[in-house]
């Protein structure tokens, strides 16, 4: 019987190492916002759908939207933006390889800093 428990550790150790990194591996990510900075995404693939959840780390409320080859406008809007110290979160699916933006649409926030350009493969 112990031969069995360690043959099964094992195989379920060999397992693990085999699999990569993303397997099993929800779809979802967090960003962190602050003044003025947006934390970057993990590496990205079209064609999947991923939740979306935004904290705001800093002292002034933020949003998140993302733009690019087939997405508009996605995220949280500056008509209900997050509030120092909250969360909120979305779903988005990037239909296509590209460069999309990522950015905090409130006035002045972009210009500052609070944008990025994410490749999606």
């Amino acid at each position: 019987m112990k031969r069995l428990v360690l043959a099964c550790a094992a195989l379920a150790a060999t397992v693990a190492l085999a699999l990569p990194a993303s397997a099993g591996a929800g779809t979802g990510f967090t960003l962190k916002e602050k003044q003025w900075s947006i934390s970057k995404p993990p590496t990205l693939k079209h064609g999947v759908t991923y939740t979306v959840n935004v904290k705001n780390v800093g002292t002034f409320p933020h949003d998140l939207l993302i733009d690019g080859k087939g997405v508009s406008d996605r995220g949280i809007h500056n008509a209900h933006p997050i509030a120092p110290g909250k969360a909120a979160s979305f779903t988005v699916k990037f239909p296509s390889a590209g460069t999309y933006r990522f950015y905090c649409a409130i006035k002045g926030h972009a210009a500052k800093g609070m944008q990025m350009n994410v490749k999606v493969s």
